[in-house]
């Protein structure tokens, strides 16, 4: 092979690779490219973040840091920041035409900007600084103002982020930066979620997902089955985009919902405000991030949300309004114009319900029979049996369905000798499925031995569409329904309606009301199997959040309680403190029961206060704060101490499990340069350490300090990955010194290291 034709090889082998990567551009009139190396985008605009929205976009830096980064336009610096945490070293710059441009997470700053933060930072002896420049540093386009790096949060990359005159974040995306890209969205899933309480998917109160396949020939994403919807539906996407075959997946820039050829639902992720950015979580689905860790756009209005994001036809709200097949479309469409579709079926239809059901011997034989409610004729029958005890389910075999105007039967070809349950399960001839229905047989065979004393009723209630759900739970099979009366006060309710879920549990409807005490009484009545009457009063406290109420609702013991501000909820949520057992980690630092907070599926605008009492609990309150427990692991929460009452509280923006831990450990400094008695060039005189704390952890950028000398030092700490770095500003002389390290955690344990080294000529 001759070395052009070599060459030419290696310039199309280059070139190959050069357009795998997504080439950003700005617009020549406006911007200037931050940084010379084009490495590509690792998250884009209104990407979600827990409790905000991603305000910018990311440049990638090749994991690496020390990258030289160039302003995009002409302005002056508005503002420096220097901080451990959040934006890191950032630099804000303002343009002629109002906007700004920040860039942030840098390792260093140009010289003239570094010149300035310094001389903040030791003549004010913190290293957090936040400086709003009186006079005008002039930047001109393509100046160099600093290095990428990963300060503050992350790995390293490069934020950048584009600001109006407001202060209002805007999208580089649609604002000047073009990406060639040309990776349409990839569709995944959809989810159906019932709004209200008479809504069902595929017979089922909950949500349900179903998975998405592309259909390469018509170039469209489709639903392989056909949902089931009855009442008012919420419809969801879980979609994503990439702008290289294997790079990232970023969020959309527009999704829309049509029913036929009617737009419902639309949004458009091109500008929103600081104050209203922890709404990304009524953006998106909330419990559905917490629980599974799965980022679904919700494509209709959840209450509350009022971004300027999106146009809606009844807040995209499906309202079915008959039983027939209706057709929907969602469109995802990226900021460089690529577009996937969806096209998927959704039958609107009432499940069947079975009433008057009924087991009766004719002769030898045994007949089950009943109504069903509607129009419908029963196609499929599913009849399953099981003993009283231990339930283990088995099919029955039986005769094809005979369908009447007064209902059905069937003819069963056998059942057990032993007394029993049945439960059955209908599906009409559009085979829908109705819930089960249940039935008992040879009760009469039942000894006395049966009777049992107790119902020992298990109670999980929540709050639904303006209802209390009591779902009860039996220690034993019931003869018939129970019956349940609330009381509170005077009053005594019947339940609106009753469900029966499975063959020991019942759900009991209650419209809310505010004139029920916090405390109600369930009276509850039913017979077993026996034919034996019992009767139970439960007490149950019951809580209701509303948006323009202060609310304050205390665990039974009184030893938690949580505080929820007016304005907090956007729509009415049920509350309820459980106690739980304590978790076995760290169990000498316990100093309290861990008890669980609920809802733990809802984002709270304003931040609720917990508090849990340490009164009797054998610890010093001012080593110890309050933690929240979840996947296995203790996270600092806060440590409020309330001394008058006895309780330490902390804010949450949404609940979880918490417990107190007292912390009496200092944090651990180790791994320190220069070490003891060693000797060093001046030129090499790095002071760095690796400091961690393994409860409450470093609170703010004054509690680590290094001294050299007794001289204060500028220390940069990377709290994610423990260590420190502190450069003295000058030379330092030859001859012995010693250099001070202090760390102190949340709880002001400090720990305290000297070491004295030499520097040699």
């Amino acid at each position: 092979m001759n070395l052009l034709l070599r060459n030419m090889i290696k310039l199309l082998f280059c070139l190959a690779w050069f357009l795998a990567i997504p080439q950003i551009i700005f617009a020549e009139e406006e911007h200037f490219l931050p940084l010379k190396e084009n490495k590509g985008i690792s998250s884009i605009f209104a990407d979600h973040r827990s409790f905000h929205f991603h305000s910018g976009i990311d440049f990638k830096t090749g994991e690496k840091t020390g990258l030289e980064v160039f302003a995009v336009k002409s302005g002056w610096v508005y503002r420096l920041v220097a901080s451990w945490w959040g934006y890191g070293k950032a630099v804000y710059l303002k343009h002629p035409d109002g906007k700004l441009t920040v860039y942030a997470h840098l390792s260093e700053f140009s010289e003239k900007l570094k010149k300035l933060v310094t001389e903040t930072q030791v003549q004010n002896k913190k290293y957090k600084t936040d400086i709003f420049l009186e006079e005008k540093i002039q930047i001109e386009k393509g100046e160099l103002i600093g290095y990428s790096g990963e300060s503050g949060t992350g790995d390293p990359h490069l934020h950048f982020e584009l600001r109006d005159e407001n202060n209002r974040l805007l999208n580089p995306l649609t604002n000047g930066v073009t990406i060639q890209d040309t990776i349409p969205p990839v569709l995944q899933s959809i989810l159906l979620r019932p709004l209200n309480i008479n809504s069902y998917v595929d017979g089922s109160e909950d949500y349900k997902i179903y998975p998405l396949s592309f259909d390469s020939k018509g170039g469209i994403f489709r639903l392989k089955e056909v949902p089931v919807v009855e009442g008012r539906i919420g419809v969801e996407v879980l979609v994503f985009d990439k702008m290289e075959e294997r790079g990232n997946r970023f969020g959309i820039y527009r999704i829309e919902l049509y029913r036929d050829t009617v737009l419902v639902f639309s949004s458009k992720y091109d500008c929103f405000d600081f104050e209203n950015t922890w709404k990304v979580e009524l953006d998106r689905d909330f419990e559905l991030l917490r629980k599974d860790k799965i980022e679904f756009y919700k494509l209709y209005l959840d209450k509350g949300n009022d971004l300027p994001l999106y146009y809606t036809f009844n807040q995209g709200v499906l309202d079915f309004e008959k039983d027939t097949l209706y057709q929907f479309n969602i469109l995802a469409q990226d900021a460089s114009s690529n577009f996937s579709r969806a096209k998927i079926l959704i039958r609107n239809a009432k499940k069947p319900e079975v009433s008057e059901l009924f087991l009766q011997k004719d002769e030898s034989e045994y007949i089950i029979g009943g109504k069903l409610k509607g129009n419908g004729k029963i196609k499929k029958i599913t009849v399953e049996v099981s003993p009283l005890d231990g339930i283990s389910w088995s099919k029955l075999s039986h005769s094809k369905p005979e369908n009447s105007p007064n209902g059905f039967k069937i003819q069963l070809d056998d059942l057990p000798e032993e007394p029993g349950i049945l439960r059955i399960k209908v599906g009409d001839e559009q085979s829908i499925e109705s819930d089960y229905a249940y039935l008992l047989h040879r009760l009469d065979e039942i000894s006395a031995k049966k009777k049992q004393n107790k119902l020992n009723p298990e109670i999980e209630f929540y709050l639904k569409d303006s209802n209390w759900i009591f779902r009860i739970s039996f220690n034993q099979i019931l003869k018939n329904t129970p019956e349940v009366f609330l009381q509170s006060g005077n009053q005594r309710i019947l339940p609106l309606s009753t469900r029966q879920v499975n063959e020991k549990s019942y759900d009991f409807i209650f419209p809310y009301s505010e004139s029920y005490f916090p405390g109600v009484l369930l009276d509850i009545m039913a017979t077993d199997v026996s034919g034996s009457d019992k009767r139970e009063v439960k007490y149950v406290d019951i809580f209701a959040a509303k948006g323009s109420v202060e609310t304050m609702v205390e665990s039974l013991d009184g030893e938690a309680k949580v505080e929820i501000t007016p304005g907090s909820v956007s729509k009415m949520i049920g509350l309820k403190i459980e106690k739980l057992e304590k978790p076995e980690k760290r169990n000498q630092d316990l100093k309290s029961a861990l008890y669980s907070f609920h809802p733990a599926t809802y984002p709270l605008a304003k931040p609720a206060r917990v508090s849990i009492s340490y009164k009797g609990k054998d610890c010093n309150p001012f080593k110890t704060g309050l933690y929240k427990f979840e996947d296995d692991t203790f996270t600092f929460t806060g440590q409020e101490i309330d001394t008058l009452n006895g309780f330490i509280s902390g804010k949450t923006r949404y609940f979880s499990s918490y417990i107190l831990l007292e912390d009496l450990k200092t944090p651990e400094i180790s791994k320190v340069f220069p070490g003891s008695g060693q000797q060093i060039k001046s030129k090499d005189l790095i002071i760095s350490t690796r400091i961690k704390d393994d409860l409450s952890g470093i609170g703010n950028e004054q509690d680590i300090e290094v001294f050299l000398d007794g001289e204060w030092l500028i220390a940069e700490y990377d709290p994610e990955k423990y260590i420190l770095i502190s450069r003295p500003l000058g030379i330092t002389e030859a001859g012995w010194h010693e250099v001070v390290i202090k760390a102190k955690d949340r709880m002001g344990n400090e720990k305290v290291v000297r070491n004295k080294f030499k520097i040699v000529e």
